[in-house]
């Protein structure tokens, strides 16, 4: 099974190369894994992120769940 080839800077739209540079920038400047792919479908991206971002309190940490 042959992977799906990263795309290149080259081949970016403006929107991508913004998406890119945000998803990069959250992941310690490189855009590796699903993220790389989301880029093909942006507003796809755009969720995903958000999703990913859930969990997490406004300094990057986990959030402990609340006992029931």
């Amino acid at each position: 099974m042959s992977r799906i080839p990263y795309l290149t800077a080259e081949a970016l739209s403006d929107e991508q190369r913004r998406l890119a540079e945000k998803l990069a920038a959250s992941r310690g400047g490189r855009l590796v894994g699903p993220g790389a792919f989301w880029l093909r479908n942006p507003a796809l991206a755009e969720q995903a992120d958000a999703w990913r971002l859930l969990p997490l309190n406004g300094a990057g940490h986990l959030i402990a769940p609340t006992p029931v």
